[in-house]
């Protein structure tokens, strides 16, 4: 019994949790992708069963004379996507990374491979380095709509602004997620890029984040690889005259924190004198 409780003693400073999910982009819950999946539309329009809408929007509640008028960035064949995002406390060992997209018309999954990139620095610049790469995947329609459920998500342009758009089902969103072996990020800032193969060489597209009664969110800086250069991604809105408004990609970081120095001296300390009282028994 003293060998068991030993090793136990050892184990919380050897054994990582299991993962969990650490980051999504501009998401207010690390488990739900910044999509803002919706039973109705803004138009009042109910969801099917078992889906939520992702609706583009307008800056403001009701009828507005604007609104974002891309659905998703274009994410397969040469195109590439990207965004930054800033690893805190300790650093994260990093699992997984999660990315969404859709191909009109599909009802199966139509994503068979891709590849993803964790960069120091934005990609294309010549100061950038690569650090790691997947192209390992799993796909699923299944997406966290919200803290309790669980359904299929449906990408739809703005219903009431400026012109009525009627909903549908044709845009299913689906969740790609790169795996890798435990990836160790120190505290800074990081950029991914990605794109997706469709197993019928069709297009694939990437919805933009997406915020309730809002085009855009302060800060967004999504880049897209068009070929032939990077750019920024856009949207022009919709009528044309509508001011250009940046954008940021949903994307779900999962992994396990790695805890600060202070936390493993305590640990150190508590290991320390468990083993001391186990020797004056």
């Amino acid at each position: 019994m003293k060998n068991v409780l030993i090793i136990s003693g050892l184990a919380v400073l050897s054994v990582p949790a299991f993962a969990v999910n650490l980051y999504s982009n501009q998401s207010l819950n690390a488990d739900v992708a910044a999509l803002n999946f919706q039973s109705t539309t803004r138009s009042g329009v109910a969801a099917p069963a078992g889906g939520a809408w992702s609706e583009v929007q307008a800056d403001g509640a009701g009828v507005q004379p604007s609104s974002n008028t891309n659905a998703g960035s274009a994410v397969a064949g040469t195109f590439r996507l990207a965004d930054d995002f800033m690893v805190t406390g300790g650093g994260w060992n990093v699992t997984g990374i999660s990315v969404f997209a859709y191909q009109t018309g599909s009802t199966a999954n139509p994503i068979s491979g891709g590849s993803l990139k964790i960069w120091s620095g934005r990609p294309g610049e010549t100061s950038s380095v690569e650090l790691f790469n997947s192209s390992t995947i799993s796909v699923s329609d299944q997406l966290q709509l919200n803290a309790s459920t669980v359904g299929n998500g449906f990408r739809i342009f703005n219903t009431n602004s400026p012109a009525p758009s009627t909903p549908g089902t044709t845009r299913r969103i689906w969740q790609t997620t790169f795996s890798f072996a435990s990836i160790n990020l120190a505290a800074g800032n990081y950029w991914i890029d990605y794109n997706l193969t469709a197993g019928n060489n069709g297009a694939l597209f990437a919805p933009t984040t997406t915020h309730q009664d809002q085009r855009g969110v302060s800060g967004a800086n999504a880049r897209q690889f068009n070929g032939t250069t990077w750019v920024d991604v856009i949207d022009g809105g919709n009528p044309a005259t509508a001011v250009d408004v940046a954008q940021d990609m949903p994307f779900i970081i999962a992994g396990e924190p790695v805890p600060e120095p202070a936390t493993m001296a305590a640990l150190g300390l508590g290991l320390a004198a468990f083993m001391k009282r186990r020797r004056s028994k």
